[in-house]
């Protein structure tokens, strides 16, 4: 995060201008992630929602948590996201 900002701040942008989408956090093996609690996915979702408020960057659209996986489309040119839920087992469109 802390190269992100220094990249952004070098190219005159301010941080707080910026907006966040955030994916994932999700529980990919349930019968593993049990025996820890709370699972990494977890932590992970929550620490890039610490830095994000920590920098002053708004999150204006999440998915997070849950079990499974995500398929996501992101489109660069306009910043949409496309999200789809898989669940555990799920292949997904192959």
């Amino acid at each position: 995060m802390a190269l992100m900002v220094a990249q952004l701040q070098e190219r005159g942008v301010r941080v707080r201008e910026c907006e966040a989408k955030i994916f994932g956090g999700g529980t990919m093996f349930p019968s593993i992630e049990a025996r820890q609690q709370p699972g990494i996915g977890h932590r992970n979702g929550v620490a890039a929602e610490k830095l994000l408020a920590e920098y002053g960057i708004p999150v204006v659209s999440e998915s997070l948590f849950g079990t499974g996986h995500r398929h996501i489309l992101f489109d660069v040119a306009t910043g949409d996201v496309w999200v789809r839920q898989g669940e555990v087992g799920d292949k997904g469109d192959e």
